[in-house]
């Protein structure tokens, strides 16, 4: 009975694991474009059937969108709108019951800032993701980046 038990307790914490679902993955690049300008891209890769939400939303009654900021902002400016390159998806979306536009497979998300004598460069992108039927909570992923 007992050797059950410590089964039982063991794989416990393996079946919870099971059940995180995270299906975006992140990479951050710093291109340096001179004259104190540098560009952010952030990628972001789906699992097949999940969608990530621009940034440019009509409206915040909806899904949360993607916004991008940074930890040492007296260093930092930022540069006009953040650009999103993707397969993008615009359109009615009924769980929402409103207009959206989100993006499927792979999205780039890039921002322009100035910055003087930029060593490194910290933020993070909050986001949500969606599949048909459900949600994720929305999510904070931090990020450093170091100039060259």
């Amino acid at each position: 009975m007992k050797n059950w038990i410590a089964v039982l307790l063991l794989a416990l914490p393996m079946g919870l694991s099971a059940q995180i679902m995270d299906p975006v993955l992140w990479d951050f690049e710093l291109k340096d474009l001179g004259s104190d300008e540098y560009e952010v891209r952030l990628t972001a890769v789906l699992e097949t059937g999940w969608y990530i939400y621009s940034a440019n939303l009509e409206s915040d009654e909806g899904p949360i969108r993607t916004s991008v900021s940074f930890s040492n902002p007296e260093d930092v400016s930022v540069i006009g709108e953040i650009e999103e390159e993707g397969k993008k998806v615009a359109g009615y979306d009924e769980m929402f019951e409103m207009n959206v536009v989100k993006y499927a497979s792979k999205v780039i998300f890039s921002q322009k800032i100035k910055a003087e004598d930029l060593e490194f460069l910290e933020g993070s992108v909050r986001f949500m993701t969606c599949d048909d039927h459900k949600c994720l909570p929305p999510k904070e992923i931090p990020f450093e980046l170091q100039a060259e």
